[in-house]
């Protein structure tokens, strides 16, 4: 038994190292709060995750590394005993180098850069077993964001729009002292649409240019500890891993 725990200890640590879904913290599926507790929690996370345009058309490329900062305040509540429910509302930005081909512009690239907007998800976790010393549990989750949008030198706008997220996964997790380790499996679909809107020259007839996006792979693992401290508080750090590399943080309490 102590084998198998120092084994899987391991393999949860391994993936907050390993770095991929843009929402935010997927969390141990044993719930931060018992049945009518209120918990409330601020976190951050960073993603770097590859979308693939369905048409390249008019990228030049057929996916691209993306990179995204993410901010929230997260409200969960145990509406039963072992699961409960959460909303998450933040700000989020999204960046590209390279992203799309473009001959006219130096060196033939053109970055995307768009700042921070609002996104919101709304989920749910709980343990369908559990043992004094381990549980295993799934959660599900889907996010919606806000259109991004950047304007180039030849002033082409770039938007990506309609953008959702739909996350389920499943996780084992036991406790090594009062840290509760965690990890396991999830599967995430992203989807989208990016649209290219430009003129050849000021006052000439405007072009458009559409194709939908998506996560590269739709397969990942994670893994994280949810740390107490004080009787009602805790630290959560998570890793995971898909296309790329995401982190998340978070401190939060129960009520």
């Amino acid at each position: 038994m102590k084998k198998t725990f120092v084994l899987f200890s391991v393999v949860a640590l391994g993936c907050l190292f390993l770095g991929t879904a843009l929402a935010g913290e997927f969390g141990a599926t044993a719930p931060y709060t018992k049945e009518g507790q209120f918990s409330m929690a601020l976190g951050y996370s960073y993603m770097d995750s590859k979308i693939k345009f369905d048409d390249a058309a008019g990228t030049g490329k057929s996916e691209q590394e993306f990179t995204q900062n993410q901010f929230y305040l997260e409200g969960g509540y145990g509406f039963v005993k072992d699961w409960e429910m959460f909303l998450r509302l933040g700000a989020a930005d999204l960046k590209a180098d390279g992203a799309f081909v473009d001959s006219a512009l130096p060196g033939g690239t053109e970055d995307f850069s768009s700042g921070y907007k609002f996104f919101g998800t709304l989920g749910f976790r709980g343990e369908f077993y559990k043992t004094p010393s381990f549980g295993i549990g799934a959660f599900l989750q889907g996010t919606y964001f806000s259109e991004y949008d950047d304007t180039d030198a030849e002033d082409s706008k770039y938007t990506i729009k309609s953008m959702y997220e739909i996350d389920f996964g499943l996780d084992i997790h036991g406790k090594a002292g009062p840290v509760l380790l965690y990890t396991g499996p999830f599967v995430n679909f992203i989807n989208g649409e990016l649209e290219d809107v430009w003129v050849t020259a000021p006052g000439g007839p405007e072009f458009q240019f559409k194709t939908d996006i998506r996560e590269k792979n739709w397969f990942g693992w994670y893994g994280g500890a949810r740390i107490p401290f004080a009787e009602r508080y805790y630290a959560n750090l998570e890793g995971r891993y898909q296309s790329g590399f995401v982190f998340a943080l978070s401190l939060g309490g129960k009520f």
